[in-house]
Formats: C-alpha cells, structure tokens, sequence
C-alpha cells in the first residue's frame, strides 16, 4: 500500500485557533534602533516559489508520519493567550514542526552534510533567547534578546533568522500591510507604534547578520527581508502569513515553519 503521509499532507492541515483575551498594549521601543523606509509586500514569497524547487519533496511518500504531535488535542488553557509571553507557545510549535520536518529534508536535498540546524526558543524558565557573542546592557529594553533563534551549529556561527512575539492587539503582520499599502498614506510615514516591533526586528536581524526574521502573532507570521541602505535605513520586505490558512492549495505557517524558516529554501533566496 502507498503511504498517504507526505510532508504537504501533514503540513497543511487545520489547526486550534487561539484565544486572544488580551487588553491593546504599548509596544517596546528604542530611538537607538534603525530606521525603516520603502516597506513593501514580499510578492515572491509563495508557494508557487515553493514549489517549483522543493514540490517533489513536499510530495513524496514518507513510510511514517514525521508530525504525530500536530493531532494531539492541547488543552484550552494552552490555547489562550493574555499577553506577549503566551505567544511563545506558538513559536514552541514551529520550532517542533522544523524539528520534526528538517532532517528528512535535509538528507533529500544532501544540503549541509553533517552540519546541525540548531534552535532556541525563549520558555517560562528562560524568558528570552540571548544572541551569542552580544551583550545586553541595562536598559537596553529587549534590543539583543528574541524568542526563536535559528542556526548552523557550526564555527563560525551563522544565525539563519530570528523571531519574537506580540500579541495582535498590538500588532500584526495583515494590518501592517494593509497601512503601508494604503492610499491614505500620502506622506509615507508610519505611524510610531505599529513601525516599533518592525525596527525591533530590524536591530535584531543586523545584530545577528542576518537578513531573515519573522514576528509570530496570534493571528499570523510575518515574514521579513531586511536591506540595508543609505543613513543606516532599512529597506522592509514583508508577507503576513494567517495562522487559520490550511489546504494543500496555500501557503500555511506549518509549511514556513517546516522548511521556509530554514536558509536553503528558496523562499528566503527570492530578493537575489
């Protein structure tokens, strides 16, 4: 009998939405962090890119389901969410899903042979992840600290994309787009507080030299590509990605986290 498990099957079904039961919130902010300007929407970040290289890997035959803990049952206290640092069960599940999903894809693509993709994520005992080699200074207010690090576990070290968390109340990746890509807009300008967590991630990428990252919200990922231009600006390529999308037919988080998070996809190649 044909195995029905593939990594597209598993990595695109339906999963628990989260309760937000959260009050709006100021989001963290510092004048010492970059600024942002030409933020546009990262159009090649789609699974058609996905698919013209990495389909056939996504669609093979696998003798055994490589994610039995996606149809485990949480329990509904695990699904709410009340502030910012409830938002690290979401990163903890893309971590286990690029856990569970990257040495097959690894041994198919024969990408990175004998060299680990290592990951931290931030935890109740670990409240953030520290960037290695950077210090963090009193009152630097979470400019070097994150909630998902993603590296080759190799010297020197390269790390491939950071991420944190922020409840949507404060933001979220579809109403940043929407404003940008707003007509209303005229002056260019973003409003401070919906721009924070953008340059937050910013600082956060260059002091990692990376160019990658994402903002995990209770509603969606946001992926981003960073540009560094002229007077230490940041040129801003994002794609929201909803966290309710499911279907073999679009693009899901679990599909991003399963590969899209890692450095030999394409997806994170498209900007070249």
């Amino acid at each position: 009998m044909v195995s029905q498990h593939t990594l597209r099957h598993v990595l695109t079904e339906p999963k628990d939405n989260f309760d937000l039961r959260s009050t709006a919130t100021k989001n963290t902010k510092s004048e010492a962090w970059p600024g942002i300007e030409g933020v546009h929407t990262w159009d090649e970040f789609n699974l058609h890119t996905l698919n013209e290289s990495y389909g056939h890997i996504l669609d093979a035959p696998m003798a055994m389901d490589p994610c039995p803990m996606l149809r485990t049952n949480p329990e509904p206290d695990h699904l709410q969410i009340t502030s910012d640092p409830d938002i690290r069960k979401m990163v903890d599940w893309n971590k286990s899903v690029l856990d569970a999903t990257l040495t097959h894809a690894q041994e198919q693509l024969e990408l990175s042979p004998g060299i680990v993709v290592a990951q931290s994520v931030s935890t109740r005992e670990v409240p953030r992840v520290p960037l290695p080699g950077v210090s963090v200074r009193s009152g630097e207010h979470g400019q070097s600290v994150l909630d998902h690090l993603i590296k080759l576990d190799d010297f020197p070290v390269q790390n491939l994309v950071v991420g944190f968390g922020r409840t949507s109340k404060k933001w979220n990746g579809t109403s940043f787009l929407q404003l940008v890509n707003s007509s209303a807009l005229k002056s260019g300008d973003l409003p401070k507080n919906i721009s924070w967590p953008v340059k937050q991630l910013a600082n956060l990428c260059e002091k990692a030299n990376t160019r990658y990252g994402y903002i995990q919200t209770d509603k969606d990922v946001t992926v981003f590509c960073f540009s560094k231009g002229q007077d230490d600006q940041f040129g801003v390529r994002a794609m929201p990605i909803p966290w309710s999308r499911h279907g073999t037919k679009v693009l899901t988080t679990d599909l991003l986290s399963g590969g899209c998070l890692c450095w030999p996809c394409p997806l994170l190649r498209t900007e070249n």
